[in-house]
Protein backbone atom coordinates (compact mmCIF):
# COMPACT_ATOMS: atom_id res chain seq x y z
CA UNK A 1 0.00 0.00 0.00
CA UNK A 2 3.03 2.62 0.30
CA UNK A 3 3.25 2.29 -3.13
CA UNK A 4 -0.26 2.80 -4.63
CA UNK A 5 0.16 6.97 -4.27
CA UNK A 6 2.26 7.00 -7.20
CA UNK A 7 0.43 4.57 -9.24
CA UNK A 8 -2.72 6.08 -8.52
CA UNK A 9 -1.21 9.50 -9.90
CA UNK A 10 -0.04 8.01 -12.93
CA UNK A 11 -3.35 6.57 -13.91
CA UNK A 12 -4.65 9.95 -13.38
CA UNK A 13 -2.25 11.64 -15.56
CA UNK A 14 -3.34 9.08 -18.40
CA UNK A 15 -6.43 9.86 -17.80
CA UNK A 16 -5.89 13.72 -18.41
CA UNK A 17 -3.81 13.45 -21.07
CA UNK A 18 -6.44 11.27 -23.63
CA UNK A 19 -9.13 13.62 -22.02
CA UNK A 20 -7.28 16.56 -23.87
CA UNK A 21 -6.48 14.66 -26.82
CA UNK A 22 -10.34 14.19 -27.51
CA UNK A 23 -11.68 17.81 -26.89
CA UNK A 24 -8.35 19.72 -28.42
CA UNK A 25 -9.01 20.15 -32.13
CA UNK A 26 -7.01 18.68 -34.25
CA UNK A 27 -5.15 20.85 -36.66
CA UNK A 28 -1.26 21.84 -37.99
CA UNK A 29 -1.21 23.82 -35.70
CA UNK A 30 -2.41 22.09 -32.52
CA UNK A 31 -1.53 18.36 -33.02
CA UNK A 32 -2.69 15.98 -30.39
CA UNK A 33 -0.50 15.65 -27.44
CA UNK A 34 0.79 12.10 -28.38
CA UNK A 35 2.09 12.95 -31.64
CA UNK A 36 6.24 13.02 -31.74
CA UNK A 37 7.11 17.08 -31.89
CA UNK A 38 9.98 16.01 -34.15
CA UNK A 39 7.58 14.81 -37.05
CA UNK A 40 5.10 17.19 -39.22
CA UNK A 41 1.80 16.93 -38.70
CA UNK A 42 -0.67 18.04 -41.63
CA UNK A 43 -4.79 17.39 -41.61
CA UNK A 44 -5.16 20.06 -44.77
CA UNK A 45 -6.65 18.59 -47.54
CA UNK A 46 -6.21 21.09 -50.35
CA UNK A 47 -8.95 21.78 -53.09
CA UNK A 48 -8.06 21.55 -56.82
CA UNK A 49 -6.86 24.94 -56.77
CA UNK A 50 -4.36 24.62 -53.91
CA UNK A 51 -3.20 21.42 -54.62
CA UNK A 52 0.07 22.11 -56.98
CA UNK A 53 0.43 19.29 -59.58
CA UNK A 54 -2.12 17.26 -57.70
CA UNK A 55 -4.62 15.94 -60.74
CA UNK A 56 -8.09 15.50 -60.90
CA UNK A 57 -10.70 14.47 -63.41
CA UNK A 58 -13.93 16.04 -64.71
CA UNK A 59 -15.97 13.41 -65.92
CA UNK A 60 -19.41 13.77 -68.32
CA UNK A 61 -21.72 11.67 -69.44
CA UNK A 62 -22.21 10.74 -73.15
CA UNK A 63 -25.07 12.13 -74.80
CA UNK A 64 -24.90 9.66 -77.87
CA UNK A 65 -25.13 6.54 -75.40
CA UNK A 66 -28.02 8.36 -72.85
CA UNK A 67 -31.62 6.91 -72.26
CA UNK A 68 -34.03 8.28 -74.72
CA UNK A 69 -35.81 11.17 -73.00
CA UNK A 70 -33.30 11.35 -69.99
CA UNK A 71 -31.42 13.94 -69.09
CA UNK A 72 -27.90 13.51 -67.47
CA UNK A 73 -26.44 15.44 -64.94
CA UNK A 74 -22.35 17.36 -65.06
CA UNK A 75 -20.69 15.32 -62.21
CA UNK A 76 -16.88 16.29 -61.13
CA UNK A 77 -14.67 13.52 -59.25
CA UNK A 78 -13.27 15.55 -55.59
CA UNK A 79 -9.54 15.19 -55.80
CA UNK A 80 -8.18 13.50 -52.74
CA UNK A 81 -4.81 12.49 -51.75
CA UNK A 82 -3.23 11.04 -54.42
CA UNK A 83 -0.45 8.28 -54.07
CA UNK A 84 1.66 8.62 -56.98
CA UNK A 85 1.08 6.39 -59.68
CA UNK A 86 -2.42 5.79 -58.76
CA UNK A 87 -4.96 5.90 -61.47
CA UNK A 88 -8.20 7.23 -60.49
CA UNK A 89 -11.47 5.20 -61.30
CA UNK A 90 -14.27 6.45 -64.19
CA UNK A 91 -17.36 8.09 -62.25
CA UNK A 92 -20.38 8.09 -64.54
CA UNK A 93 -23.39 9.79 -63.34
CA UNK A 94 -27.28 8.09 -62.91
CA UNK A 95 -30.23 9.56 -64.78
CA UNK A 96 -32.19 12.99 -63.15
CA UNK A 97 -35.95 13.05 -62.98
CA UNK A 98 -37.16 15.12 -65.96
CA UNK A 99 -40.46 15.25 -67.62
CA UNK A 100 -40.95 13.34 -70.58
CA UNK A 101 -43.41 13.00 -73.42
CA UNK A 102 -42.91 11.78 -76.79
CA UNK A 103 -43.50 12.54 -80.61
CA UNK A 104 -44.78 10.22 -83.00
CA UNK A 105 -43.94 10.72 -86.86
CA UNK A 106 -45.48 9.08 -89.53
CA UNK A 107 -44.79 9.77 -92.81
CA UNK A 108 -46.41 9.44 -96.48
CA UNK A 109 -44.40 7.05 -98.11
CA UNK A 110 -43.47 5.66 -95.09
CA UNK A 111 -39.74 4.53 -94.30
CA UNK A 112 -38.34 7.76 -94.19
CA UNK A 113 -35.60 9.21 -91.99
CA UNK A 114 -36.85 11.02 -88.96
CA UNK A 115 -34.59 13.05 -87.24
CA UNK A 116 -35.40 15.11 -83.37
CA UNK A 117 -33.05 18.00 -82.79
CA UNK A 118 -30.84 16.73 -85.45
CA UNK A 119 -29.79 13.90 -82.87
CA UNK A 120 -32.05 11.03 -82.33
CA UNK A 121 -32.99 9.25 -85.85
CA UNK A 122 -35.69 6.26 -86.24
CA UNK A 123 -37.30 5.24 -89.36
CA UNK A 124 -40.93 6.43 -90.21
CA UNK A 125 -43.31 5.44 -88.60
CA UNK A 126 -42.12 5.29 -85.13
CA UNK A 127 -42.15 7.31 -81.52
CA UNK A 128 -39.08 9.30 -79.82
CA UNK A 129 -38.89 9.90 -76.05
CA UNK A 130 -37.48 13.32 -75.64
CA UNK A 131 -37.66 15.57 -72.96
CA UNK A 132 -41.00 17.92 -71.67
CA UNK A 133 -42.10 21.31 -71.81
CA UNK A 134 -39.66 22.52 -74.47
CA UNK A 135 -40.21 22.84 -78.44
CA UNK A 136 -38.30 20.36 -80.74
CA UNK A 137 -37.39 20.24 -84.30
CA UNK A 138 -38.17 17.31 -86.66
CA UNK A 139 -36.98 16.94 -89.66
CA UNK A 140 -38.27 14.45 -91.98
CA UNK A 141 -35.56 12.79 -95.20
CA UNK A 142 -36.01 10.31 -97.61
CA UNK A 143 -33.96 10.25 -100.94
CA UNK A 144 -36.21 11.09 -103.78
CA UNK A 145 -38.19 13.52 -102.10
CA UNK A 146 -37.74 17.08 -100.47
CA UNK A 147 -36.89 17.31 -97.04
CA UNK A 148 -39.63 18.01 -93.96
CA UNK A 149 -39.80 20.12 -91.12
CA UNK A 150 -41.38 20.96 -88.23
CA UNK A 151 -41.13 22.45 -85.03
CA UNK A 152 -43.54 20.92 -82.09
CA UNK A 153 -44.27 21.83 -78.22
CA UNK A 154 -43.81 18.65 -76.24
CA UNK A 155 -46.11 18.96 -72.88
CA UNK A 156 -45.00 16.10 -69.81
CA UNK A 157 -47.00 12.48 -70.16
CA UNK A 158 -48.63 14.09 -73.99
CA UNK A 159 -47.93 12.99 -77.26
CA UNK A 160 -47.40 15.43 -80.14
CA UNK A 161 -48.11 14.49 -83.67
CA UNK A 162 -46.06 14.75 -86.74
CA UNK A 163 -47.43 13.62 -90.02
CA UNK A 164 -45.21 14.17 -93.15
CA UNK A 165 -46.43 14.17 -96.85
CA UNK A 166 -43.41 13.72 -98.68
CA UNK A 167 -43.10 15.96 -102.55
CA UNK A 168 -41.50 13.63 -104.55
CA UNK A 169 -38.54 15.54 -106.54
CA UNK A 170 -39.75 16.66 -110.50
CA UNK A 171 -37.39 14.89 -112.98
CA UNK A 172 -35.89 18.60 -113.69
CA UNK A 173 -35.86 20.57 -110.48
CA UNK A 174 -34.58 24.17 -109.76
CA UNK A 175 -32.40 26.38 -107.92
CA UNK A 176 -32.07 29.71 -106.07
CA UNK A 177 -29.43 32.36 -105.74
CA UNK A 178 -30.28 34.08 -103.12
CA UNK A 179 -27.83 37.36 -101.71
CA UNK A 180 -29.17 40.01 -98.69
CA UNK A 181 -28.11 43.34 -97.54
CA UNK A 182 -26.03 42.95 -95.46
CA UNK A 183 -24.83 39.38 -96.41
CA UNK A 184 -24.14 36.46 -94.12
CA UNK A 185 -27.68 36.10 -92.97
CA UNK A 186 -28.44 32.14 -92.53
CA UNK A 187 -30.72 30.95 -95.24
CA UNK A 188 -33.56 28.77 -94.62
CA UNK A 189 -35.68 27.30 -97.29
CA UNK A 190 -38.98 25.37 -96.05
CA UNK A 191 -37.57 25.43 -92.03
CA UNK A 192 -33.95 23.60 -93.41
CA UNK A 193 -31.11 25.19 -93.52
CA UNK A 194 -28.99 25.89 -96.51
CA UNK A 195 -26.10 28.10 -95.89
CA UNK A 196 -25.71 31.76 -95.66
CA UNK A 197 -25.99 34.50 -97.93
CA UNK A 198 -24.85 34.45 -100.98
CA UNK A 199 -25.72 31.24 -101.92
CA UNK A 200 -27.07 29.43 -104.91
CA UNK A 201 -29.02 26.49 -103.49
CA UNK A 202 -29.80 23.76 -105.62
CA UNK A 203 -31.97 20.56 -105.90
CA UNK A 204 -35.40 22.45 -105.45
CA UNK A 205 -38.77 20.71 -106.29
CA UNK A 206 -40.55 23.21 -108.73
CA UNK A 207 -43.37 25.23 -107.00
CA UNK A 208 -43.51 27.31 -104.44
CA UNK A 209 -41.22 27.75 -100.98
CA UNK A 210 -40.90 29.28 -97.83
CA UNK A 211 -37.48 31.55 -97.84
CA UNK A 212 -36.14 33.34 -94.65
CA UNK A 213 -33.32 35.22 -93.21
CA UNK A 214 -31.80 35.32 -90.12
CA UNK A 215 -28.74 37.53 -88.94
CA UNK A 216 -27.83 38.58 -85.68
CA UNK A 217 -28.76 42.53 -84.87
CA UNK A 218 -31.38 42.48 -87.61
CA UNK A 219 -35.39 41.68 -88.00
CA UNK A 220 -36.56 38.11 -89.86
CA UNK A 221 -36.61 38.29 -93.38
CA UNK A 222 -39.87 35.76 -94.88
CA UNK A 223 -41.32 35.32 -98.22
CA UNK A 224 -42.22 32.79 -100.65
CA UNK A 225 -40.27 32.13 -103.22
CA UNK A 226 -41.34 30.73 -106.81
CA UNK A 227 -39.17 27.53 -108.77
CA UNK A 228 -39.30 26.91 -112.24
CA UNK A 229 -37.70 23.59 -113.41
CA UNK A 230 -34.55 23.81 -115.22
CA UNK A 231 -33.84 27.18 -114.00
CA UNK A 232 -32.38 29.38 -111.14
CA UNK A 233 -34.16 32.20 -109.69
CA UNK A 234 -32.41 35.18 -108.21
CA UNK A 235 -33.81 36.66 -104.97
CA UNK A 236 -32.22 40.15 -103.05
CA UNK A 237 -33.55 40.98 -99.45
CA UNK A 238 -32.28 44.04 -97.66
CA UNK A 239 -32.84 43.36 -94.42
CA UNK A 240 -34.33 45.63 -91.68
CA UNK A 241 -31.71 46.36 -88.74
CA UNK A 242 -33.12 46.55 -85.18
CA UNK A 243 -34.18 50.11 -84.35
CA UNK A 244 -33.58 51.31 -80.51
CA UNK A 245 -35.28 49.32 -77.95
CA UNK A 246 -37.11 47.19 -80.44
CA UNK A 247 -37.46 44.70 -77.35
CA UNK A 248 -35.68 42.10 -79.20
CA UNK A 249 -32.13 41.09 -79.61
CA UNK A 250 -29.77 38.42 -81.00
CA UNK A 251 -27.09 35.86 -79.90
CA UNK A 252 -24.36 34.44 -82.41
CA UNK A 253 -23.02 30.78 -81.74
CA UNK A 254 -19.61 29.99 -82.81
CA UNK A 255 -18.07 26.60 -81.74
CA UNK A 256 -14.86 24.87 -82.65
CA UNK A 257 -15.42 22.00 -84.73
CA UNK A 258 -18.68 23.03 -85.87
CA UNK A 259 -21.99 20.92 -86.08
CA UNK A 260 -22.56 21.03 -82.40
CA UNK A 261 -26.10 20.98 -81.09
CA UNK A 262 -27.24 24.15 -79.59
CA UNK A 263 -29.83 25.15 -77.08
CA UNK A 264 -31.28 28.08 -75.70
CA UNK A 265 -32.81 27.66 -72.17
CA UNK A 266 -33.72 24.05 -73.01
CA UNK A 267 -34.89 24.92 -76.43
CA UNK A 268 -33.19 23.25 -79.07
CA UNK A 269 -32.28 25.72 -81.50
CA UNK A 270 -29.84 23.99 -85.04
CA UNK A 271 -26.17 23.46 -85.07
CA UNK A 272 -23.31 25.94 -85.71
CA UNK A 273 -22.00 26.06 -88.68
CA UNK A 274 -19.14 25.99 -90.48
CA UNK A 275 -17.43 29.34 -91.35
CA UNK A 276 -19.89 31.53 -89.91
CA UNK A 277 -22.00 32.21 -86.52
CA UNK A 278 -24.80 30.50 -85.97
CA UNK A 279 -27.69 33.36 -85.57
CA UNK A 280 -30.24 32.79 -82.86
CA UNK A 281 -32.83 36.06 -83.84
CA UNK A 282 -35.98 37.27 -81.66
CA UNK A 283 -34.30 37.05 -78.05
CA UNK A 284 -36.28 38.79 -75.35
CA UNK A 285 -33.66 41.25 -73.56
CA UNK A 286 -32.09 39.58 -70.26
CA UNK A 287 -30.03 36.49 -68.80
CA UNK A 288 -30.33 33.44 -71.53
CA UNK A 289 -28.46 30.29 -71.05
CA UNK A 290 -26.75 28.51 -74.44
CA UNK A 291 -25.75 25.25 -73.99
CA UNK A 292 -23.76 23.43 -76.77
CA UNK A 293 -23.51 19.62 -77.23
CA UNK A 294 -21.28 17.78 -79.59
CA UNK A 295 -20.30 13.52 -79.52
CA UNK A 296 -17.46 12.78 -77.76
CA UNK A 297 -16.83 16.29 -76.78
CA UNK A 298 -17.36 17.84 -73.17
CA UNK A 299 -20.85 19.47 -73.06
CA UNK A 300 -20.68 23.86 -72.61
CA UNK A 301 -23.05 25.78 -70.73
CA UNK A 302 -22.83 29.83 -71.02
CA UNK A 303 -24.75 32.15 -69.25
CA UNK A 304 -25.19 35.29 -71.71
CA UNK A 305 -26.71 38.61 -71.45
CA UNK A 306 -28.66 40.07 -73.80
CA UNK A 307 -29.00 43.32 -74.66
CA UNK A 308 -31.81 45.20 -76.16
CA UNK A 309 -31.39 45.22 -79.70
CA UNK A 310 -28.23 44.11 -79.36
CA UNK A 311 -26.15 40.97 -80.25
CA UNK A 312 -24.24 38.76 -77.89
CA UNK A 313 -21.73 36.09 -78.66
CA UNK A 314 -20.64 33.05 -77.82
CA UNK A 315 -17.52 31.35 -78.81
CA UNK A 316 -16.72 28.10 -77.18
CA UNK A 317 -13.86 26.22 -77.91
CA UNK A 318 -15.20 22.39 -77.75
CA UNK A 319 -13.24 19.97 -75.11
CA UNK A 320 -13.12 16.32 -75.43
CA UNK A 321 -14.44 14.28 -73.17
CA UNK A 322 -12.15 11.97 -71.07
CA UNK A 323 -11.45 9.09 -72.50
CA UNK A 324 -13.60 5.96 -71.28
CA UNK A 325 -12.61 2.28 -70.03
CA UNK A 326 -13.60 1.15 -73.60
CA UNK A 327 -11.81 3.55 -76.28
CA UNK A 328 -14.24 5.38 -78.76
CA UNK A 329 -13.97 3.74 -82.09
CA UNK A 330 -16.29 6.41 -83.68
CA UNK A 331 -15.74 10.11 -84.59
CA UNK A 332 -17.91 13.47 -86.58
CA UNK A 333 -17.81 14.54 -90.07
CA UNK A 334 -19.52 17.71 -91.34
CA UNK A 335 -20.55 17.64 -94.81
CA UNK A 336 -20.78 20.94 -96.92
CA UNK A 337 -21.18 21.33 -100.94
CA UNK A 338 -21.23 24.81 -103.26
CA UNK A 339 -24.22 24.86 -104.35
CA UNK A 340 -26.08 23.91 -101.01
CA UNK A 341 -28.67 20.92 -101.10
CA UNK A 342 -26.89 18.44 -102.33
CA UNK A 343 -27.63 14.76 -101.55
CA UNK A 344 -24.90 13.34 -99.69
CA UNK A 345 -24.38 9.49 -99.71
CA UNK A 346 -21.51 7.98 -97.02
CA UNK A 347 -20.26 4.78 -98.20
CA UNK A 348 -22.91 4.56 -100.56
CA UNK A 349 -25.72 5.09 -97.68
CA UNK A 350 -27.79 7.99 -98.15
CA UNK A 351 -27.67 10.57 -95.30
CA UNK A 352 -29.50 13.18 -96.30
CA UNK A 353 -28.74 16.76 -97.74
CA UNK A 354 -26.26 19.56 -97.28
CA UNK A 355 -25.29 20.66 -94.91
CA UNK A 356 -25.12 18.00 -93.08
CA UNK A 357 -23.76 16.97 -89.66
CA UNK A 358 -23.11 13.15 -89.05
CA UNK A 359 -21.85 11.27 -85.64
CA UNK A 360 -21.25 7.83 -84.56
CA UNK A 361 -19.27 7.12 -87.83
CA UNK A 362 -16.77 4.26 -87.64
CA UNK A 363 -13.02 5.56 -87.56
CA UNK A 364 -11.60 5.08 -90.94
CA UNK A 365 -11.53 5.87 -94.29
CA UNK A 366 -15.18 6.16 -95.87
CA UNK A 367 -16.26 7.19 -99.66
CA UNK A 368 -18.21 10.32 -99.64
CA UNK A 369 -20.57 11.05 -102.52
CA UNK A 370 -22.87 14.57 -103.30
CA UNK A 371 -25.37 14.23 -106.42
CA UNK A 372 -27.84 17.01 -107.44
CA UNK A 373 -29.57 17.12 -110.54
CA UNK A 374 -28.11 19.31 -113.60
CA UNK A 375 -24.76 19.13 -111.58
CA UNK A 376 -22.24 16.22 -111.98
CA UNK A 377 -21.54 14.13 -109.18
CA UNK A 378 -18.60 14.92 -106.74
CA UNK A 379 -16.78 12.25 -104.87
CA UNK A 380 -14.20 12.36 -102.31
CA UNK A 381 -13.06 10.32 -99.32
CA UNK A 382 -12.57 11.54 -95.50
CA UNK A 383 -10.28 10.25 -92.90
CA UNK A 384 -12.42 9.96 -89.38
CA UNK A 385 -10.30 9.41 -86.54
CA UNK A 386 -12.41 8.16 -83.08
CA UNK A 387 -13.42 10.87 -80.88
CA UNK A 388 -12.86 13.62 -83.18
CA UNK A 389 -14.42 15.61 -85.98
CA UNK A 390 -13.71 16.54 -89.47
CA UNK A 391 -15.11 18.66 -91.86
CA UNK A 392 -15.28 17.93 -95.85
CA UNK A 393 -16.87 20.44 -98.61
CA UNK A 394 -17.41 19.32 -102.34
CA UNK A 395 -17.78 22.44 -104.95
CA UNK A 396 -19.93 20.41 -108.02
CA UNK A 397 -19.66 21.59 -111.52
CA UNK A 398 -23.08 22.14 -113.46
CA UNK A 399 -23.58 20.26 -116.53
CA UNK A 400 -23.81 21.96 -119.93
CA UNK A 401 -27.25 21.99 -121.30
CA UNK A 402 -27.69 20.98 -124.57
CA UNK A 403 -28.51 23.23 -127.07
CA UNK A 404 -31.30 22.40 -129.67
CA UNK A 405 -32.63 26.27 -130.74
CA UNK A 406 -30.38 24.96 -133.90
CA UNK A 407 -31.81 22.12 -135.73
CA UNK A 408 -35.06 23.83 -134.00
CA UNK A 409 -34.23 27.06 -135.91
CA UNK A 410 -32.53 25.31 -139.12
CA UNK A 411 -36.43 23.04 -139.61
CA UNK A 412 -37.72 26.14 -138.99
CA UNK A 413 -36.01 27.78 -142.02
CA UNK A 414 -36.85 25.10 -144.13
CA UNK A 415 -40.58 24.99 -143.55
CA UNK A 416 -40.74 29.05 -144.68
CA UNK A 417 -38.71 28.49 -147.32
CA UNK A 418 -40.69 25.35 -148.27
CA UNK A 419 -43.45 27.45 -148.52
CA UNK A 420 -42.20 30.66 -149.73
CA UNK A 421 -40.93 28.30 -153.05
CA UNK A 422 -44.49 27.05 -153.30
CA UNK A 423 -46.38 30.12 -153.42
CA UNK A 424 -43.57 31.53 -155.81
CA UNK A 425 -44.14 28.49 -158.32
CA UNK A 426 -48.31 29.05 -157.89
CA UNK A 427 -47.65 32.35 -158.68
CA UNK A 428 -45.34 32.12 -161.59
CA UNK A 429 -47.65 29.33 -162.97
CA UNK A 430 -50.90 31.39 -162.21
CA UNK A 431 -48.90 34.20 -164.64
CA UNK A 432 -48.03 31.67 -167.61
CA UNK A 433 -51.86 30.61 -167.66
CA UNK A 434 -52.80 34.54 -168.01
Amino acid sequence: MKNSGPLVLRMVMIVLILGVALVLPVTAENPPPWWPSDVPYITDVPTPTQAEGMAYREVYTTPTTQVEGMAYREVYTTPTTQVEGMAYREVYTTPTTQAEGYIRVSSTPSGATAIVDEYQRLSTPDIFTVPADRYHTVQVQLYGYQPYSQSVLVKSGQTAIVSASLVKNAPVMGGLTISSIPSGADIYIDGNYRGETASTIGGLSPGTHTLSLRKAGYHDASSTISITAGSVTSRSITLQKYQPKPAVGSIEVISDPPGALTYLDGNFQGTTHNGNPFDITGVAPGTHTVRLELADYQPVSKTVTVPDGGISRVVVIMTKKIPPVIPDTTGQAYISSSPTGADVYLDNAYKGITPLSLSDIPAGSHAVLLQMSGFTDWKGTTQVTAGQSVTLSGTLTEVPTTTTTTKAGTVGMGVVTGVLSLVAALGIARWKKE
